[in-house]
């Protein structure tokens, strides 16, 4: 009779230990990967985080600030204030080119005080068919217009003044050599003589006038 091998248990310990072991490094190496994971996840927020600026303020909307209608309205007021604080001479020029009288008014230039009657040409003729006619301010400075008006006035300088140019007829029927030379002499006249010079279409003054009637 064939006899039954009896098993012994221990013989198995060494290999349950092993197993044990083995188990429990798995273990502990899963912990650290996860943690290890957890603090790259960590590190990469913080650095997003940092590398975001920060949401700039909101301007507060300061109620007491003018909007710029409000600064466009003043301005035109101040400007509205400067040329009424002024002196004005109005300057009566020929559809031809001559200079024929001063009105020297007040503040406001309503109601002129003093006429000059005068006859000075500011236009020369020339030879050249191409040219026809020069305004005489271009190459003689004693003859540009608001150095006229200040030598007929008697007065050392226009400062403070306003000089309104009124040609007789509207500026489109006006030789191109006399509207240019009228333009530059009103950019001139601040410089050369410290007026405000301003050259007036007739045309246009009177359609305002007949918009402002009843």
């Amino acid at each position: 009779m064939r006899r039954r091998d009896t098993i012994r248990y221990g013989s198995l310990t060494p290999l349950l230990d092993v197993l044990f072991i083995l188990l429990f490094a798995a273990l502990i190496h899963a912990a650290a990967s996860v943690e290890r994971a957890r603090g790259a996840a960590e590190a990469r927020a913080e650095t997003t985080e940092a590398s975001e600026p920060e949401p700039a303020d909101e301007p507060s909307g300061d109620a007491d600030e003018p909007g710029p209608e409000d600064l466009y309205a003043e301005a035109r007021r101040e400007l509205a204030r400067d040329l009424d604080a002024r002196r004005v001479t109005y300057a009566r020029v020929s559809e031809g080119g001559v200079l024929l009288a001063l009105e020297e008014a007040g503040a406001g230039g309503e109601h002129p005080a003093s006429r000059y009657e005068l006859e000075v040409s500011l236009l020369e003729t020339v030879p050249d068919p191409d040219r026809g006619v020069v305004y005489l301010g271009e190459r003689v400075p004693e003859l540009r217009l608001c150095a006229l008006v200040r030598e007929h006035l008697g007065r050392d300088d226009l400062e403070g003044d306003l000089v309104i140019v009124a040609p007789k007829a509207p500026l489109s029927d006006l030789k191109f050599a006399l509207v240019r030379g009228l333009r530059r002499d009103q950019e001139r006249c601040m410089r050369d003589e410290g007026a405000l010079a301003v050259v007036v279409d007739p045309h246009r003054a009177l359609e305002q006038s007949e918009e402002r009637s009843p």
